[in-house]
């Protein structure tokens, strides 16, 4: 799209979501349905109430819209992404001190050598820890659809985005999942519809992409992946999970530690983004127990569905964060000023003193 407008569009989106599910991170379903009830009358889970573990206030966001901000930061041209820049961005920010950081990028980012060769360092750290996959790449990463003004450049900076500071292949691969769904809603495609089997088309869009990119940090990524079993299991596993609308139920499945957070977080986005456009009348699932008290909620739709994800507590920020441009994209507009005007939507290059962002 190569669209500044809708770089803000998707960061207000991510925003949202973020601001709305910070009160129920960490909350167990039925504690997260507890605190949505307790904040009906200020209009939760729409309106955003704070509190929280972090204890924030009303409107205020975490660490996944501050780093979709320092990635538009970079990507403030619209033609390259320059993964040194974007590395000294996050090292900057990770500095001011804010209190919510993932575990991954603050040992990545504290690495030595992190802002003169990021992507080594986050490849040293991925064979380290093979078995990590956060989230945390994939929370930042709808700017890069908006950003690009083809599907090549979304895919590429989407992958150089991630592998910054997550280089494991099922973060790349859920990152590139999500650029994919929402630029197909850009040419006017609905995936879920258009597409006999979508999760093949993506495949097929992707590894086609990768195999003739000639970008040399990409072509390093890919080498480095497949000097084992490390790209296939991520795309089997992105490649057989459960992405129906009818089907996924994320409240049937565990959502504490787990090694997939970066692949539940998509199917939990791609589950919201297919609701939005649904009737009113149908109900995504049987409603749980403990959640009757909240059946309403379910029955919202367009862009409302948004307010479904502080009820899944757990990682509920950082649910919202993905889902948000997703929901947006899936509406084909903005989120409304009914939303926008109770979230503190940082601004562009204020995150970082634009002396302090990169020194070559």
């Amino acid at each position: 799209m190569g669209s500044p407008e809708l770089m803000r569009v998707f960061i207000e989106a991510t925003a949202i979501g973020d601001a709305l599910g910070a009160t129920t991170e960490f909350l167990s379903f039925a504690d997260a349905a507890e605190g949505v009830v307790r904040g009906r009358e200020q209009g939760y889970p729409w309106r955003p109430i704070g509190g929280g573990w972090l204890n924030l206030k009303a409107g205020e966001c975490t660490d996944d819209t501050a780093m979709s901000v320092l990635l538009a930061d970079a990507l403030d041209d619209m033609v390259t992404l320059d993964v040194r820049r974007l590395a000294s961005l996050f090292a900057q920010w990770v500095k001011t001190g804010p209190p919510d950081v993932g575990g991954t990028i603050r040992a990545v980012v504290a690495a030595q050598g992190f802002t003169t060769d990021p992507l080594a360092v986050s490849a040293a750290y991925f064979r380290r820890y093979p078995d990590r996959c956060g989230n945390g790449a994939l929370m930042r990463n709808a700017v890069c659809a908006a950003a690009a003004p083809d599907l090549a450049h979304a895919f590429r900076w989407s992958l150089l985005q991630g592998a910054v500071t997550h280089y494991h292949p099922l973060w790349v691969l859920c990152c590139a999942m999500q650029i994919w769904l929402m630029w197909e809603t850009f040419e006017e495609r609905w995936p879920f519809g258009w597409h006999d089997d979508w999760v093949e088309a993506w495949h097929a869009a992707w590894t086609s992409w990768v195999s003739n990119e000639a970008d040399e940090d990409v072509k390093a990524w890919l080498a480095e992946v497949q000097k084992d079993d490390s790209l296939n299991n991520a795309m089997r596993a992105v490649c057989d999970a459960e992405f129906g609308a009818d089907e996924f139920d994320p409240f049937s499945i565990d959502l504490g530690p787990i090694q997939g957070w970066a692949l539940v977080g998509l199917q939990i986005a791609v589950w919201a983004m297919q609701w939005c456009q649904r009737s009113a009348s149908q109900y995504p699932f049987a409603v749980p127990a403990g959640l009757t008290v909240c059946a309403d909620v379910f029955a919202q739709r367009r862009h409302r569905v948004v307010g479904w994800l502080p009820l899944l507590g757990h990682d509920a920020d950082t649910y919202g964060a993905i889902a948000g441009p997703m929901i947006a994209c899936g509406m084909g507009k903005p989120f409304g000023k009914q939303f926008l005007n109770h979230v503190q939507v940082p601004s562009l290059g204020t995150l970082v003193g634009a002396d302090e962002a990169f020194r070559d």
